[in-house]
Formats: C-alpha cells, structure tokens, sequence
C-alpha cells in the first residue's frame, strides 16, 4: 500500500510504501469464560486436540520426525505421554530453523466447542450394505 500526503497545493506527496498483513487463517477466537465452561462440561464437544506438525520441507527428510503437539481448552490437562504442549509463543525450531504455528493454533482454537466426530466403522457399513441386499433378494 503506497501512502500518500497532500500537500497545501492540494497536490499528493508520496510517504512511504507500506506492506499489509496477509494470513490464511482465521482472527483469534475469543472464549468467554462462561463459554469455556460449558464447552468443558460437555463430553461431546471438542475440549482437546492432538496433532503432528512436519515442515513440507522436510517432507522427504527421514531424520526429521513430525512433531506431536496437544492443545487443550482446559490447561491443567496434562500432556500424554509423546506429546508436546502447543508453544505459548506459536513458534517451533525444527533443524535450527523457526516455524510459525499461528495459523494451526487458530484452526485448532475454532475446533474447540463442536461436536466431536463420529468414528464410523467401514465393516459395520459394509455388513449393513450385504444385509439389505439379502432382504431385497428375498
């Protein structure tokens, strides 16, 4: 973004060029703590979510493992075994390079409060499917 003065002449003088911020992701979400409350008393919400972070790359790098982070909407959680508290400052060195985990902090702060996924078995389906086309055939 160029920004520009005008001048007493009514004419525009050039200040300075100026970069705005861009992001992928979405702003930080506000929890009230009333509304973090009722997100933690309710086992069919999300409260707590595990993920890996890999740098793409590194992608190919056999040496570099992904990183197994846990955030959590209730901080006296404990960390499991294997896991690591998302960083307080978003921010992960991989092979002395910093990455910025902002954009996953935020994906995962929007997480917090729906409801939790159904695991559906493909087996189960799969038998129901056979079933109905036993009955259909009778």
């Amino acid at each position: 973004m160029d920004i520009f003065e005008i001048g007493a002449d009514n004419k525009l003088k050039f200040i300075k060029t100026k970069r705005l911020f861009n992001a992928d992701y979405p702003p930080q979400r506000e929890i009230s703590d009333a509304e973090k409350e009722a997100i933690l008393a309710d086992e069919k919400l999300i409260r707590m979510v595990k993920t890996e972070f890999k740098p793409f790359e590194f992608a190919n790098d056999e040496s570099v493992k992904p990183v197994k982070l846990q955030i959590s909407l209730d901080n006296s959680v404990p960390v499991e075994e294997g896991y690591i508290a998302f960083p307080e400052d978003n921010t992960i060195e991989i092979k002395g390079k910093k990455f910025d985990l902002t954009g996953m902090r935020r994906h995962v702060e929007w997480m917090f409060g729906r409801p939790i996924p159904k695991v559906e078995e493909e087996t189960s389906n799969e038998e129901d499917i056979k079933e109905e086309k036993v009955e259909e055939n009778k």
